[in-house]
């Protein structure tokens, strides 16, 4: 992962999941927004937060893949 100040990533923590997702990341012009879910613990956030930033770094979403597919590959 890369280390230091992420300029590039946008934390967004929500309440408005549905049961069992618990991140969501989106590209956009200036970066990534990464979407958190608030219905899991601190703890849980962090490392919710720890792999959307493994995914950005790995360019996940810089390829056409469905989630499950990189869910299935990378963790």
């Amino acid at each position: 992962m890369r280390e230091g100040n992420r300029e590039d990533i946008f934390i967004h923590l929500t309440d408005d999941f549905p049961l069992g997702i618990w991140e969501y990341v989106r590209k956009n012009p200036d970066g990534y927004d990464v979407y958190i879910s608030t219905k899991q613990t601190v703890e849980m956030q962090f490392e919710c937060y720890k792999h959307a930033v493994r995914h950005i770094d790995n360019g996940d979403l810089e390829d056409d893949f469905w989630v499950s597919d990189l869910e299935w590959n990378n963790d």
